[in-house]
């Protein structure tokens, strides 16, 4: 029995009269059950608290309890719940405040949760009232009554029938107040809470639902997700559509729908649909697997072929290749497969609707097409496949928009403008350039290279080679192609005329054009002329492409060169002219400066020039004329790059000539000017047959450029040639140019430009036979700017480091060139020209050293016009010796000039005087530098070693050993010339006249030694020098007399013979075996002097004299070696002959004694000159004797009184090593022979004969002499055997001697010798050598190498005269040229006047070409001991210290230094040193 039976009646009815009791507010609603006896198995009945919620109570207190109830609802199981919300049920009322509807929700919320098994009709009321409701502030509460009504859609149960439709409901209505849409999406509230509980019921609960319900919820997802743009809401709609694919179907009434939502969503942005959310793809596969896939196929095709949405098109694109091609197609379980063919038809399709988007999404489905290699597509795929490319590309052109920039930049980002048709578009053409380069392309080549064609105007770089390519491959645009001729304009029009087209695809065109043109000019001549030259030509004039402008006008010059119609070859000369008209252009990115337009076209001028050198001379006159125009015309002004004129410039100053006048034109680059240099290097880089090597095969060579001299062009007509022969230039012109430039030009690069090339074109003197008028003009302008210094007044554009003052040089550099024009110009023009020079010097700047040179050169081509100026040029030396930058050259120019007695066989004797003081001047500031450096050099025993340079700081300190070495040797070689130009003029000079400038010289000499020092070596020397030269010309040592052998005999011993020492002098005294007769032989530095004395006194003696008197007879008959003159006409008969070396007997080589030395004419000259000079003094004067036999210099030493030598071994071999010192400079000079095409060591050496210029230079530079039994100084060569020969060439003078190694005279046998060592022990060990190049090529230095090859002095024939010639066009018969270069070693300075190379005549070759050996042998001395830390010592001052020691050792003084003259020649009190050395005073 249960517990409500036991109740009494009373008990039972108590909750009624509760009701009907009056209320009180204290009541609550525990009050109203009996909580504590309650049974959990049995329900609490909540109808005992409906009297707290009705509505007579107070909305607060109905509340309040409602909450209350709903807390016991929690924890306790109730009955009759729906009474309760009947109750309350009028508080969902929408006038009621929110709260308290939410009270309500709550409620209900509370007796699910707690009451959920036994709601009962309350789970039915509840339902009830959420589907009534529409009230959207309460959507909250509602969604989430019905969320756990139905327990997240898992219990359906009691409202199956109408969930669905109450959830669409619901979805209308977050649709109806969906906000508009902005930039920024924005969630639809509470649609995605629909919708996911919407899929949870779908998902648990399909069954129960009817196909049609089914698809009306896919149309209301379908709508809100059409609404909607949020990825959550976007995500809800997807997943809903995920559920009804895996667990139902997709009703065929609703496919469309469904395949909508997936095409929207599968082209959805990542922003919008991010990669980590469900696949649209995983959703479509799971729909392809159904039994709808075939009809979802055709639907989507369908979307294609009538796009009312181009989003739904452009997905259903995307679905339908993705199954079709995609790579996710290939995963999972096997779907439906689509049709390639049939996919592809309707892709074609919808492009021919020419719609943006829907070419958009073909191109990309193709994309995906192509580029998987799994897609196996035939013939007929591909020809579908280009005809959708073929609409797109029609769609494509007509868009305005940078399709060319598109194919130049492709976008990286593949996701980027996928409904760009360009895009799309750029992308499928550059995936099939992908693969046509990898070789993976399968389809038809010709389609890809049809579409490329269409769109030429806008291809790439890379795409527009492959078509270019394929045309060369294909041969489509030769004749033998069907419409060539059109396609070839089309693809110039394209390619090549544009600016705008890449530089390498306009010059690939251009070598196409190049190979068409080269392949159909023979045939079809006249339509490549009319139809495609001309043509191209048209806009050429303005072409900012050098390059390309330079291959434009090779197929224009080829052309030019190749027509043969004279009508055809004016109009294309004309259309090149008008391209080489100069038009300044903006530097390119790879241009560092400005460049002038029309540059291509003078360099394509010169090419047709060049070529028509040697082919029609009329034509070749015609271009030279438009090219002389260019080089005289005034348009180029203010080009900044010097303009074509510089271009044609250059070609006119490589023009040369031979003998003949024939002209042809040199192809070296000058290095010495960047800038023309590389424009030909790259005009010749640029020659088609260079870069012709392609798939069309090699092109046809052009015609090369010959250095032969041209048959038909000529620079002048001479008597002896045929005028039909071929045509003259008129050089003249070109001469104008040059001198129009130079006089008017602004510009300083094209001055320049002119300046350093026109002296080398003007050694080449034939060139300008015909223009004499414009050299006299030349010359004329020349003397004219540098006397009014006005030379290059127009120049405004000098470098910042060209110094005004220093523009002369260039000057001089033309004007020492036209020195050997010499025979145009008259007496006055050639003293111009010296005069010229002079002014050079009258001031010290850039130019004063090559004017030096330049008069240098002058004393042996312009002897006349220097003999006039002489004095004058003395005068301006005198002031500048002291500077270092040409003190040597001075003296150098001194040195030369005093071998040249001709020149100033007319001095008087004040005219000496300036010559010494511009070396004693020297010596002055020489030792006052020295002086000045004197705290902080090392002393040496030269004032000079280790000093720096005359004019150089003292404070500069040396940077390193090799410039002190350098610096060194300079010293002492100024030095030397110095003392040398003293004692050469000294010589020179007639004997009547010398004993005036002593006391001038010994003045100068002494004013530059420091005040209480000794006087140095050099200067002892030199006034020893002056002591024996000054009352006799005596050779420096004696040569033993017959009468001294006879009386003395040629017995050495000390038995009669005796040697005193005082001062610097060594006295011997030997008694002959005659009584009565004394040798005495003085020996000084300076040389040995020797007499025979016979003692008048009578002796008594018993002997009988039988000698003296033979003796005395002998001495009237003396042999000497005679010599005759080279005649004019001789010619060499054999090896002898050629050497000039004939004899006058033929007894052996023992018994032959006389030997004809041949002369040259000029050599003759200058001796018998010189000798008549001295011949009216021969007389001895007694002051020599005076002077020999007394202590001079040391005069101060009378009382000393020094015992004689020992007679002993020890001063038999002192005297001997002193006589073994020469008393002259000697030197050895090697001359080598250099036969047309050596180039070797041996093969020069090996030389036994030269040419007759060669065999004429060598009688030039000296005499020949025998060399066995040769008692004087060969230089090495064997004088018994004649093992080096047998005879030699010598040269000498008072102070100086020469012999010539000469390679060819020395023997030569190859079979014992193959190396010539015999030879190349003399002359490798040569410090100079004279190289006679007749190779035709430069020589190299290093050609005969060794340890001591200081110097070559190169000699080339250059301007050789012929008789065959008229002597108006030579200018003489005679007048042959050679170069003459000096070469030396890295570490030596410029010396010689030489520097530069020079042209000089055959008649005053070897006396300058033997000068500057001597100059430079002396140097290569110094320099060699100054290599070798070492100070070079002269002969004369070698033998002063050789007697110093002997006189240290006789009077027992070791201790004294043996170089500084310590005491020698301190003056008494009272009288100066001058007055004491000055012997003239008292001889």
């Amino acid at each position: 029995m249960s517990l409500s039976n036991k109740q009494p009646a009373s008990v039972s009815n108590r909750w009624l009269s509760n009701l009907i009791r009056p209320r009180a507010s204290s009541f609550s609603v525990e009050s109203c059950f009996n909580l504590t006896d309650v049974d959990p198995s049995t329900p609490l009945d909540a109808r005992p608290a409906l009297p707290l919620l009705s509505n007579s109570q107070p909305l607060q207190v109905r509340c309040r309890h409602l909450k209350a109830l709903s807390e016991l609802c929690k924890n306790y199981k109730f009955s009759h719940l729906e009474n309760i919300f009947f109750a309350v049920q009028d508080i969902l009322e929408v006038p009621i405040p929110r709260d308290a509807r939410h009270t309500v929700f709550e409620f209900m919320l509370a007796c699910i949760h707690g009451q959920y098994d036994d709601l009962g009709m309350a789970r039915v009321t509840f339902y009830s009232a959420l589907k009534s409701r529409d009230h959207w502030e309460d959507f909250v509460d509602m969604y989430n009554v019905l969320y756990a009504l139905c327990k997240g859609g898992r219990d359906i149960s009691g409202f199956e029938k109408n969930i669905a439709k109450l959830l669409m409901t619901w979805i209308d209505m977050a649709l109806s107040r969906a906000p508009d849409q902005s930039p920024k999406a924005v969630p639809i509230d509470y649609l995605s809470d629909i919708l996911h509980l919407l899929t949870l019921t779908g998902k648990f609960n399909f069954a129960m639902f009817e196909e049609t319900e089914v698809a009306d919820m896919i149309k209301a997802v379908r709508a809100a997700f059409q609404l909607s743009h949020h990825p959550k809401d976007i995500q809800a709609c997807l997943t809903f559509a995920d559920v009804v694919v895996r667990y139902r179907f997709v009703p065929f009434e609703a496919l469309k729908t469904f395949l909508e939502i997936l095409c929207e969503s599968i082209v959805l942005p990542e922003e919008v649909l991010p990669t980590g959310s469900l696949s649209v793809w995983s959703i479509f596969m799971n729909l392809l697997r159904s039994h709808c896939a075939h009809s979802s196929i055709l639907t989507l095709c369908k979307f294609l072929d009538s796009p009312a949405n181009p989003v739904i098109a452009q997905g259903a694109m995307q679905l339908l290749s993705e199954a079709a091609w995609g790579q996710k197609s290939k995963t999972g379980a096997e779907t439906y497969m689509v049709s390639d063919t049939v996919l592809l038809m309707y892709l074609r399709r919808a492009t021919l609707q020419q719609n943006g988007v829907m070419c958009a999404s073909v191109l990309n489905c193709l994309v995906s097409l192509v580029e998987n290699p799994e897609n196996k597509l035939g013939l007929l795929d591909w020809d579908v496949i280009w005809d959708c490319i073929d609409n797109c590309t029609e769609y494509v052109l007509k868009l305005d928009s940078p399709l060319k920039d598109m194919f130049e930049y492709p976008v990286v980002d593949e996701k980027a403008d996928r409904l760009d048709p360009i895009y799309q578009f750029v992308r499928f053409i550059t995936r099939i350039h992908s693969q046509f380069t990898t070789k993976k392309y399968l389809g038809p080549v010709a389609r890809f290279m049809k579409t490329l064609y269409t769109i030429r105007h806008v291809i790439s770089e890379n795409l527009a080679s492959i078509l270019l390519t394929y045309y060369e491959t294909e041969h489509v645009l030769l004749p033998s192609a069907e419409n060539w001729l059109s396609l070839l304009l089309d693809v110039i029009k394209t390619f090549l005329v544009p600016v705008t087209v890449s530089h390498i695809i306009r010059e690939r065109t251009l070598v196409i054009v190049r190979h068409v043109y080269e392949s159909a000019r023979d045939f079809y001549p006249e339509e490549m002329y009319t139809k495609v030259i001309i043509p191209m030509m048209t806009k050429m004039a303005h072409e900012p492409d050098t390059e390309i402008r330079q291959g434009v006008v090779d197929i224009l010059v080829d052309a030019i060169h190749d027509c043969r119609d004279k009508t055809c070859f004016d109009t294309m000369l004309e259309l090149l002219d008008e391209c080489a008209r100069c038009n300044p252009m903006i530097p390119s990115s790879k241009q560092e400066h400005s460049a002038c337009m029309g540059l291509s076209a003078m360099n394509g001028l010169i090419t047709i020039f060049e070529r028509l050198l040697y082919g029609e001379s009329t034509a070749c006159a015609k271009v030279f004329k438009v090219i002389t125009e260019s080089a005289n015309s005034n348009d180029d002004v203010m080009c900044p790059s010097g303009g074509v004129k510089i271009i044609a410039l250059d070609l006119l100053l490589r023009l040369r000539c031979p003998p003949n006048h024939r002209i042809y034109v040199i192809q070296e680059d000058d290095l010495n000017d960047p800038t023309t240099a590389t424009m030909r290097r790259e005009r010749e880089r640029r020659k088609p047959e260079d870069k012709s090597a392609g798939l069309l095969g090699p092109a046809v060579t052009l015609t090369p450029v010959k250095k032969q001299p041209s048959p038909t062009v000529l620079s002048y007509f001479d008597e002896h040639t045929d005028p039909s022969s071929g045509t003259s230039l008129p050089l003249d012109e070109a001469l104008k140019a040059y001198i129009k430039i130079i006089s008017q030009s602004s510009d300083w690069d094209t001055v320049l430009f002119v300046l350093k090339r026109l002296p080398i074109q003007l050694s080449n003197k034939h060139l300008f036979c015909g223009a004499t008028l414009q050299i006299h003009k030349l010359r004329r302008a020349v003397v004219k700017w540098i006397n009014t210094r006005k030379f290059l007044e127009n120049v405004s554009t000098l470098p910042p480091t060209v110094k005004r003052n220093d523009l002369n040089r260039y000057a001089y550099d033309i004007l020492t060139m036209l020195i050997s024009y010499r025979r145009v110009f008259s007496k006055q023009d050639q003293d111009e020209i010296v005069y010229a020079f002079y002014i050079g010097i009258t001031h010290v700047t850039a130019s004063t050293k090559p004017c030096i040179n330049a008069l240098n050169l002058c004393c042996h081509e312009l002897p006349l016009s220097i003999a006039k100026m002489i004095n004058e040029i003395l005068q301006k030396m005198s002031q500048i010796i002291s500077v270092s930058s040409v003190s040597v050259h001075i003296l150098e120019f001194l040195s030369a000039l005093a071998r040249l007695p001709n020149l100033y066989s007319n001095f008087t004797s004040d005219m000496y005087k300036p010559v010494f003081a511009i070396a004693l001047n020297y010596l002055q500031y020489s030792h006052t530098v020295t002086q000045s450096q004197s705290a902080t050099s090392t002393p040496t025993s030269s004032p000079m070693i280790g000093s720096p340079l005359p004019g150089s700081s003292p404070s500069t300190p040396l940077q390193s050993k090799e410039p002190q070495q350098h610096q060194s040797a300079m010293a002492q070689y100024v030095l030397i010339m110095a003392y040398l130009v003293i004692t050469i003029w000294f010589t020179a000079m007639p004997l009547r006249e010398r004993r005036k400038h002593v006391p001038f010289i010994i003045q100068r000499l002494l004013g530059g030694n420091p005040l209480g020092r000794p006087i140095d070596e050099q200067t002892f020397t030199c006034i020893d020098m002056l002591s024996r030269f000054s009352f006799s010309d005596i050779s420096l040592s004696p040569t033993k007399s017959l009468v001294s052998k006879v009386l003395i005999g040629e017995t050495s011993g000390t038995k009669n013979s005796r040697t005193w020492v005082y001062g610097h002098t060594l006295l011997t005294l030997k008694t002959a075996k005659v009584i009565g007769w004394v040798e005495v032989t003085i020996r000084r530095p300076s040389g040995t002097f020797s007499m025979m004395c016979n003692i008048e006194n009578k002796i008594k003696t018993d002997q009988v004299d039988y000698k003296t008197l033979p003796a005395l007879l002998m001495m009237q008959c003396q042999p000497d070696i005679e010599a005759r003159p080279l005649d004019d006409g001789w010619k060499p008969k054999s090896d002898e002959d050629a050497l000039g070396i004939t004899f006058e007997d033929t007894r052996d080589d023992d018994q032959k004694t006389t030997v004809t030395q041949p002369h040259s004419r000029r050599q003759s000259e200058q001796a018998n000159a010189r000798n008549n000079i001295r011949k009216a003094d021969q007389l001895l004067d007694p002051g020599l004797l005076y002077l020999q036999l007394y202590n001079y210099p040391d005069i101060t030493r009378l009382v000393e009184a020094p015992p004689p030598l020992p007679d002993d071994d020890a001063t038999l071999r002192t005297l001997a090593t002193l006589d073994r010192i020469p008393v002259v400079d000697f030197h050895k000079i090697g001359v080598l022979y250099v036969g047309p095409g050596q180039n070797h060591e041996v093969e020069i050496l090996a030389n036994t004969i030269g040419s007759p210029d060669y065999i004429k230079f060598l009688h030039g530079l000296g005499t020949i002499e025998r060399l066995r039994g040769n008692t004087g100084n060969t230089g090495g060569l064997d004088r018994e055997m004649d093992i080096d020969g047998r005879h030699a060439y010598f040269w000498k003078d008072d102070v100086t001697e020469m012999i010539f190694h000469v390679a060819t005279m020395m023997p030569t046998n190859l079979e014992r010798d193959p190396q010539c060592s015999a030879k190349k022990r003399h002359i490798g060990n040569d410090y100079v050598s004279i190289v006679y190049n007749d190779s035709g090529a430069d020589y190299a230095f290093n050609t005969l190498p060794g340890q001591f090859n200081f110097v070559n002095i190169v000699v080339s024939p250059h301007s050789i005269s012929t008789e065959t010639m008229a002597t108006q066009a030579l200018w003489g018969a005679e007048n042959s040229f050679f170069r003459v270069e000096l070469q030396r070693r890295p570490d030596m300075p410029d010396i010689g006047p030489i520097t530069e190379p020079k042209l000089i005549s055959a008649h005053s070759l070897p006396g300058f070409v033997r000068q500057v050996a001597l100059h430079a042998n002396i140097f290569a001395q110094v320099q060699s001991g100054a290599n070798g830390k070492r100070e070079y010592v002269a002969h004369w001052r070698e033998r002063l210290r050789h007697i110093r020691r002997v006189r240290d050792r006789a009077t027992g003084n070791t201790s004294a230094p043996t170089t500084p003259l310590a005491n020698a020649t301190k003056p008494k009190e009272g009288i100066s040193l001058e007055a004491l050395l000055d012997f003239t005073r008292y001889t």
